[in-house]
């Protein structure tokens, strides 16, 4: 499940589709809208075919 940094609605991975554009990768929140970035966290050299893995960026 993702979580909105702007209005913390909690997303299913199913309801927020990753996308991905000149910046990276993110989902948009369906409640307030909000860019909400993502990052690859793997696997990142065993090809291709490979499922993506992505993480929610979270300010520290």
């Amino acid at each position: 499940m993702w979580t909105c940094t702007e209005c913390r609605m909690s997303v299913m991975f199913s309801a927020a589709d990753p996308e991905l554009d000149e910046r990276g990768f993110f989902f948009i929140c369906k409640g307030c809208g909000h860019r909400n970035p993502l990052r690859r966290v793997g696997p990142t050299e065993r090809g291709e075919d490979d499922p993506l893995c992505l993480a929610q960026v979270v300010d520290a």
